[in-house]
């Protein structure tokens, strides 16, 4: 044999008592001996090629969309009055609100219509209307004569009305003494009293407690408020002592009980 082929063949049992280079995947690889790595969610990994050299591989992880929770602005109205019982004859001053509320958010809705209504046997019947101010809110004012039942009511440009809870007021006879009332007078004496009653109906009442119980009220027997609203009324104080004494209209369908001022009367 020439030297050429002598050569060519040592060449070829030196490469096969060589064993083969084992080429491994990315998931061969161990970064750290002796320990466990997790990798990051968007990391390099490392791969062995073919020729021995590492390719970078890039492992993009996947993430979640966040969920994304819308809030309804709701819109509703309300009647505020301050005072539930008012005496005939006074102003009674309150306010309807518009607001949009959205989970803790409340927004004053301005520039939109509302009205007043009132109860009248089955129906509600509007007695004052206007717009919301830049607050939201619409004064009300009313001269106190007679139990109602109120509530606003939204007037919305599209879509049907919004109603306020129901709110009553209560108006409450207004009651004065009429003359010059007895202050002092003898136990087991029928005494007159006189005191006025607006308005002038239904029935009145005198009222007395001993001081010892000044809460503890003792009635007499109704009588009808004339048309001039003037009740006369007669009581008897049973004991000695000293007693308090009012005079009082009776509740009724339309007005709230009304008194006088409480006077102190010496029994004898």
């Amino acid at each position: 044999m020439s030297k050429l082929t002598l050569g060519v063949l040592a060449g070829i049992a030196i490469a096969a008592a060589v064993p083969a280079l084992a080429v491994t995947g990315s998931a061969d690889i161990v970064l750290n001996a002796g320990a466990a790595t997790t990798p990051p969610a968007s990391s390099t990994a490392a791969r062995t090629s073919a020729s021995g050299t590492v390719a970078a591989k890039t492992v993009t992880s996947t993430s979640t969309k966040p969920l994304v929770r819308t809030v309804r602005a709701v819109r509703s109205v309300r009647l505020v009055i301050p005072t539930a019982t008012n005496k005939v004859g006074t102003n009674v001053t309150g306010y309807i609100q518009v607001v949009d509320t959205a989970g803790s958010v409340v927004t004053p809705v301005t520039g939109v219509e509302v009205g007043l209504q009132q109860l009248r046997g089955k129906t509600y019947v509007e007695i004052a209307d206007g717009t919301t101010d830049t607050g939201g809110t619409y004064p009300i004012a009313f001269t106190s004569a007679t139990n109602m039942s109120l509530r606003a009511v939204l007037k919305p440009t599209n879509g049907k009305p919004v109603y306020s809870a129901a709110v009553p007021t209560l108006a409450a006879s207004h009651v004065t003494w009429a003359a010059r009332p007895t202050m002092e007078t003898t136990a087991k004496t029928s005494v007159s009293y006189s005191f006025r009653v607006d308005p002038e109906s239904g029935s009145a009442v005198l009222q007395i407690a001993n001081s010892r119980t000044p809460t503890k009220w003792t009635s007499t027997k109704a009588v009808a408020v004339p048309t001039t609203g003037v009740v006369n009324a007669s009581v008897t104080f049973p004991s000695a002592g000293t007693w308090v004494l009012r005079g009082a209209s009776v509740a009724s369908k339309t007005n709230a009980a009304g008194y006088t001022s409480t006077l102190t009367v010496t029994v004898h």
